[in-house]
């Protein structure tokens, strides 16, 4: 009898119980923007690429013109979602690391659930063109599909060598096509305690309302 499906069986099990364990102990999911865009968001929501109220765009803007392409599941643009991260601690964080004001916003898991009608998951960022999305919560435990072992690797550069497949995968995402409100919004990740201070000083009120915490934490950025 040959071994050789027992070890493959044995080795997608173990990612399999992978993506489960994350998921079991998956709490937040994460949008990153400017601190000058707080009271807007917490006012109006957290909108799409399109919205009126954002003051300050940290997107990488090489690839918004990607994100104008129609994904084939409901055929809406990318831009029309507002997009959130498993892994916050990626190339785009990284892109922006020298701009004192970004922050990482930590969205209640419950709002995948509450807009299923509209959510989609990508498996790696949504611009890229080996993108494969679904609209099915299930395949996030389908190691097939995502691995986040991958989602969550520690680098996507060793030595000076860029390994894009990871890079890519590390950007995986939710994709929501609605507002997301701020009745979702648990945290408000910052590099410092300056940046923690400034936020609850000018926004009291609101993080009260909403019971959202300002959390310095600095291993969530670069």
């Amino acid at each position: 009898m040959s071994i050789m499906p027992l070890i493959i069986s044995e080795k997608i099990t173990e990612v399999i119980m992978s993506n489960q364990t994350f998921l079991d102990g998956m709490s937040e999911i994460f949008h990153m923007t400017d601190s000058n865009n707080l009271k807007n968001i917490l006012l109006h929501g957290l909108q799409n690429h399109y919205n009126t109220y954002r003051q300050v765009d940290i997107s990488n803007q090489e690839v918004n013109a990607r994100r104008e392409k129609v994904e084939h599941i409901y055929g809406h643009k990318i831009h029309d979602y507002v997009p959130f991260y498993f892994n916050p601690r990626n190339a785009m964080l990284y892109k922006n690391r020298n701009n004192v004001c970004v922050i990482i916003l930590g969205f209640d898991v419950r709002v995948i659930k509450d807009h299923q009608d509209g959510f989609l998951i990508s498996n790696r960022n949504a611009s890229a063109d080996e993108v494969k999305f679904s609209k099915y919560l299930p395949d996030l435990q389908d190691p097939n599909f995502i691995n986040f072992d991958d989602v969550f690797s520690l680098r996507w550069c060793n030595n000076g060598i860029v390994n894009n497949d990871i890079k890519q995968k590390m950007m995986a995402e939710i994709l929501i096509n609605d507002v997301v409100y701020s009745r979702y919004m648990r945290s408000i990740y910052v590099k410092d305690q300056v940046s923690k201070k400034a936020i609850e000083e000018q926004l009291a009120d609101d993080l009260k309302m909403y019971n959202i915490n300002v959390i310095v934490d600095p291993a969530k950025f670069f």
